[in-house]
């Protein structure tokens, strides 16, 4: 299988990844396997390199499953003290940032927070850098 480069500046991943079905993920040694499904019936493979998984129960049913991916700049959105990310200060910004609490503590290598978010978010994980994601379209 030959995988490409990920980027957010490749419009034909991007648009299959605007609604797809997720439809397994498997995570083994650092490295997230994820299988969609996008609208055309492509079947879209990612694999990326993390040290987090975040996730809900997949549904049996693959509609429920439904999904598009986010992609989150992680500098422009937490704060950061000595090289750290910190909560925010003020309560309602803390709030509204909720789901990326769990990077809280870790060093600003992590640079982006990807998301596949349906009518729950599905999967969630960080990289340092979208190079660290691989995709095939089979």
């Amino acid at each position: 299988m030959k995988s490409n480069s990920f980027s957010n500046e490749n419009h034909e991943v991007m648009e299959m990844l605007s609604e797809a079905i997720l439809t397994s993920w498997c995570y083994k040694n650092q490295s997230l396997e994820i299988h969609l499904t996008s609208y055309n019936d492509d079947e879209i493979v990612l694999t990326a390199s993390t040290d987090t998984v975040i996730s809900e129960a997949m549904s049996e049913q693959a509609f429920l499953n439904t999904c598009h991916i986010e992609i989150i700049n992680l500098k422009g959105m937490l704060e950061i003290e000595n090289g750290y990310y910190v909560p925010c200060k003020k309560f309602n910004d803390m709030m509204k940032l909720s789901r990326l609490s769990f990077l809280y503590g870790r060093d600003t290598s992590f640079v982006y927070c990807i998301s596949f978010v349906g009518y729950k978010n599905l999967l969630t994980f960080p990289v340092k850098s979208l190079s660290d994601i691989a995709f095939d379209i089979k």
